[in-house]
C-alpha cells in the first residue's frame, strides 16, 4: 500500500485542524520537496517480510523489477531500466543494491530532482526541456525538512556545478539509473 506522491494542501484544514499532508516533510503534491514525494509504503507478506522500517530510497517504478523477481521472470532488455528490485530489501534474503543516485521530474512545474545522498539538487526546466537552471540545494542528512536552501551559499557553488553536470550527463546518456 502506498501513494504516488504527497498529499494535497488544504489551507482551511491546515488552519483549523492542523492538517499536514506531508507529515513533517516540507512541501506537498506537485512539489519537488520531500513532502511532495516521500510517502509511507506498507508491504505485507506473512512469513516472508518481517516488520520493520527502512530509510532506503524506493519509488513506484521499483515495483516492476520487484514483481518480476517475485514471480521469477526476466524483464526484457531495454525495459524498466530504472526499476530497482526491492525483494531482497523487503525479505532480507540476498544483498540489496541501493541506488547511487535518483533522477525524477517533480509535478507539473517542470522541476527536476537529482538526488545523490546526502544532497538533493532541484533544477528548473521549461516545458520543452531546452532550458535548465539549478534552483535549490538541500542536504537531506543535516536538513531533512528542507528548511535551508544552500544554492546561493558560495561554499556549495562547486557542488552545485558538479551535480548539475552529473544530472545532465545521466539524462543525455539515457543510461539506466540502477545497476542489475
Amino acid at each position: 500500500f502506498s501513494s504516488d506522491n504527497g498529499g494535497l494542501t488544504d489551507g482551511k484544514a491546515t488552519e483549523t485542524i492542523g492538517y499536514k499532508p506531508g507529515g513533517g516533510w516540507n512541501g506537498s503534491k506537485n512539489s519537488p520537496l520531500e513532502g511532495g514525494h516521500r510517502v509511507p509504503t506498507f508491504a505485507f507478506w506473512p512469513g516472508h517480510i518481517k516488520p520493520g522500517i527502512t530509510d532506503e530510497l524506493a519509488v513506484k517504478q521499483d515495483m516492476i523489477a520487484t514483481f518480476a523477481a517475485l514471480v521469477g521472470t526476466e524483464i526484457p532488455a531495454g525495459q524498466a531500466q530504472d526499476s530497482n528490485n526491492l525483494l531482497t530489501l523487503l525479505t532480507g534474503k540476498g544483498t540489496f543494491q541501493p541506488r547511487e543516485y535518483f533522477v525524477n521530474q517533480a509535478g507539473s512545474k517542470q522541476e527536476l530532482i537529482y538526488r545523490r545522498m546526502p544532497w538533493k539538487l532541484i533544477i528548473q526546466s521549461n516545458f520543452k526541456r531546452t532550458q535548465f537552471e539549478p534552483k535549490a540545494l538541500y542536504n537531506l542528512q543535516d536538513d531533512p525538512g528542507e528548511k535551508s536552501d544552500l544554492i546561493k551559499n558560495p561554499e556549495y557553488k562547486k557542488l552545485v556545478e558538479k551535480m548539475f553536470r552529473e544530472y545532465r550527463e545521466i539524462v543525455e546518456s539515457g543510461r539506466p539509473t540502477v545497476s542489475r
